[in-house]
């Protein structure tokens, strides 16, 4: 179980959608994403940011899944969008995802990602815990 906290030292997170600090206990192990965009596993890609951004967490929960765990495990999301104006519909995508988990987060508007098709970027660091003999 991840250890969340909000230190009163510090101002609360904003809208209170995720927590300053989450510690991994004993035993578990973190696993870091590659940044996942907004591609489909066909390899195609939509136009629209709240597409791309769905499909993006449509992505990270396969990876997710992919090690038997799922929203509760994330310790860390760190999002990546060209402009301030799609940082509502990512965070819309993203709640619809997460429900009540609230991992560490960072959000940051950026100039450009490697492609000129892509909208957003989004990387995660999530715990599995290590198989006991």
């Amino acid at each position: 179980m991840l250890s969340k906290s909000n230190p009163t030292a510090v101002a609360p997170p904003y809208k209170n959608i995720y927590s300053h600090t989450v510690e991994v206990p004993a035993g578990s192990s973190l696993v870091f994403t590659s940044g996942q965009l907004g591609i489909a596993p066909d390899g195609s890609i939509s136009p629209d940011f709240k597409a791309q951004a769905e499909q993006v967490m449509k992505n990270l929960a396969a990876l997710l899944a992919h090690h038997g765990v799922g929203v509760e495990s994330l310790v860390r999301i760190n999002a990546y969008v060209l402009a301030r104006a799609q940082i509502p519909l990512l965070a819309q995508a993203r709640a619809a995802w997460l429900g009540d988990a609230k991992p560490a987060m960072t959000t940051v508007v950026v100039s450009g990602l490697a492609a000129p098709d892509w909208l957003l970027e989004v990387e995660v660091v999530f715990s599995v815990e290590e198989a006991r003999p």
